[in-house]
């Protein structure tokens, strides 16, 4: 039996199978292979299990001799998943001309060459993913017309540079028993996001949809066992935990966290504050689905910097919101966001091809334009409206995190308890700053200075910042 299979034609593919898994493995990386003073321009690739390693390796290897994938990106597959959800959603949600171009825009310009296994595995799974989940949520809501009748009354927003304590801000906002935010594992596009949960359900995380949460995060820690710890010290994310509803706006292809994926096409769709009516009309269904379920006796809180560069979209759905703005020196924000999305994104490329400062540029395109255009927005409205504007300094929340909180309850009239008040101190006794670790990163590794940022913050630094300016 042994010596058929020797000489059979399965112990020859064997041999060459094996003889190529070695070589591969044996390979220098693209990032062995970069000059030394170029290497601090390009993200490491976190470390991985050995399956996955040698899969990667060999994937890498035959795209670079052959120009051929284990898994290659099926994009005509993965359109044709997007046409068909448009086609079964259209009755309420409309053409959304927008969702298919930002899905073909992605698609055209995602860079297979720099993707690792992992990378077009994983890309294919989210967009087939975002598509089924909006067709389940409409088929929900069919089912349940009365949703659409659900109002989300004078909610909290939070928005304004990101890295600025919006997270900090908003974890505090969201400890008030009579308010309530969004969850990770609510919002995530994994499961069927229907129906919605419970309050006692979304409290005690008592839910097939966070179990499940839990389980596909601990496939991905298994997998990349560095990656969550990493992208932790940047932006603690976990299912039980509250979450930015930029996870609903995912579902639009509004694909901020995955922006190293593409180029210029894909970047100025997303940058354009004139295409996302649908997007955030989206987002209002979502959330009217949520409350459906559980509606806070008082208001919802929400936060998404992101927010800021789409504001006007937002306030049309939204006409009523206390909207939060925080405010930190650009200097320490866009690398330090750089990092974080540089942490997210390295597991799903070869090593050596994650270009930083191709990061560094396109955020310091996005931070910038959150911040000139909710001034532009603010110098547009009359003075009755800009009451609903509140300005909240990053180094002051720091400092007396209760006296801003109780500072923004004063301004949007809502009311600011004692059981609120004790929440708030038992939480910042229980999560000092940096507690899940602290990301090292410079301006300069993402190919930025501190003039070129200075001078592309300006108006903003002299409106909002100006006790920095002399300092900065």
């Amino acid at each position: 039996m042994v010596v058929a299979f020797l000489v059979s034609p399965f112990f020859a593919i064997f041999i060459v199978f094996l003889t190529l898994l070695v070589f591969s493995c044996k390979q220098k990386n693209r990032f062995d292979k970069l000059k030394p003073d170029e290497r601090r321009f390009y993200q490491r690739a976190p470390q991985s299990t050995f399956l996955i390693s040698t899969v990667i390796s060999f994937d890498s290897w035959l795209n670079y001799w052959f120009n051929k994938r284990i898994k290659p990106l099926n994009k005509k597959k993965i359109m044709k998943i997007v046409k068909k959800s448009i086609h079964e959603t259209k009755d309420l949600l409309g053409e959304q001309i927008e969702f298919k171009k930002g899905a073909k825009l992605f698609l055209k310009e995602a860079s297979e060459n720099s993707l690792a296994f992992v990378g077009t595995s994983t890309m294919e799974t989210m967009f087939t993913k975002i598509a089924e989940t909006r067709v389940l949520l409409i088929n929900y809501i069919r089912k349940n017309k009365d949703i659409l009748n659900e109002k989300i009354d004078k909610p909290l927003l939070i928005t304004g540079l990101p890295r600025s304590g919006s997270t900090l801000l908003y974890n505090l906002l969201a400890l008030d028993p009579k308010s309530r935010a969004p969850k990770f594992w609510e919002m995530i596009h994994w499961s069927n996001p229907t129906p919605p949960a419970t309050k006692q359900q979304s409290l005690t995380n008592n839910h097939e949809r966070y179990t499940r949460a839990v389980a596909r995060l601990a496939e991905i820690q298994k997998l990349v066992p560095s990656m969550i710890e990493e992208m932790n010290k940047s932006h603690y994310a976990m299912p039980n935990e509250i979450e930015e509803e930029l996870l609903t706006l995912f579902q639009s292809y509004i694909l901020q966290i995955h922006m190293p994926f593409a180029n210029q096409q894909f970047e100025d769709w997303f940058c354009d504050q004139y295409n996302k009516t649908d997007a955030y009309k989206y987002l209002y269904i979502f959330l009217q689905m949520l409350q459906s379920g559980w509606k806070p006796e008082s208001h919802w809180v929400l936060k998404t910097p992101l927010h800021g560069l789409y504001i006007q979209n937002l306030l049309e759905q939204f006409n009523d919101a206390n909207v939060i703005i925080t405010h930190r020196t650009p200097l320490a924000v866009v690398a330090s966001f750089s990092k974080y999305l540089a942490s997210q994104c390295a597991f799903s490329f070869i090593d050596g091809t994650l270009d930083k400062r191709k990061i560094g540029r396109g955020q310091l395109r996005v931070c910038s334009e959150i911040a000139n255009r909710i001034m532009q927005y603010r110098d547009s409205l009359p003075a009755q409206k800009q009451q609903n504007f509140i300005d909240v300094d990053y180094d002051q929340l720091v400092k007396n995190p209760i006296e801003t909180v109780r500072s923004i309850y004063k301004q949007s009239n809502k009311q600011f308890t004692p059981e609120f008040e004790q929440l708030i101190k038992d939480y910042l006794l229980q999560n000092p700053q940096g507690k899940h670790g602290r990301a090292e990163y410079t301006n300069e590794e993402f190919g930025l200075s501190e003039t070129q940022i200075k001078n592309t913050f300006d108006k903003y630094i002299q409106r909002h910042l100006s006790h920095l300016s002399k300092k900065n």
